[in-house]
């Protein structure tokens, strides 16, 4: 048996409603959303936690805690990440053979189409010493810095699938047909309209 414990004074992130249901071997869902997965584990739960408050205004994000390393709940995972575009994983381990590794290994697995970021201790000698809030900060692993490694993955995402599209006039027509593109997804519109008014002086 194999247990990591931090240098202690780490506040309790496992409130007894979100941990009633919790099985062994079985992950613990302690947030649902529909954007963004982050999947963690110890006391930088607590990050990643904060990052999921942070990105809120822009993404719904689902929160799991992944309490047993070994053996991993495989089948939960998969169950949950099927509903999500871009998965994070979050821990204060090397991004090398750790809870990311473990992740990215399911999702080249499976058939679905998931954006990975590991968020980790960076494969590098550091010479850095310091308190932990310092450190996680260097290594981009605080709240504030997972939140924005998030936003860039999923601006850089879009700037990759999303298709163009120009569309010249801006009567009714071509105010329909953007909007229709819109209801779509996955598109990047621009609406060149040479008057003052848009959708026939409507708008």
């Amino acid at each position: 048996t194999y247990i990591r414990l931090g240098r202690g004074g780490e506040e309790n992130l496992l409130t007894k409603d979100s941990i009633k249901n919790r099985l062994p071997k079985k992950i613990n869902i302690i947030r649902n959303g529909e954007d963004v997965l982050f999947i963690s584990c110890g006391s930088i739960l607590k990050e990643a936690s904060l990052a999921t408050d942070i990105l809120s205004s822009d993404f719904k994000c689902g929160l799991i805690n992944i309490h047993s390393l070994k053996p991993l709940d495989i089948d939960s995972i998969l169950s949950i990440i099927c509903a999500y575009k871009f998965v994070v994983t979050i821990e204060e381990h090397s991004v090398i053979g750790g809870l990311g590794s473990a992740i990215a290994e399911i999702i080249a697995q499976s058939s679905f189409n998931v954006q990975q970021l590991i968020i980790g201790v960076p494969d590098t000698i550091t010479t850095q010493i310091g308190k932990r809030d310092y450190l996680l900060k260097q290594h981009g692993m605080d709240a504030s810095s997972i939140a924005k490694r998030v936003k860039s993955l999923i601006v850089n995402w879009k700037k990759l699938v999303m298709k163009k599209a120009l569309i010249i006039g801006g009567g009714i027509a071509g105010c329909a047909a953007a909007h229709q593109l819109t209801l779509q997804g996955g598109w990047d519109i621009s609406l060149v309209e040479k008057g003052a008014n848009i959708g026939a002086g409507n708008y």
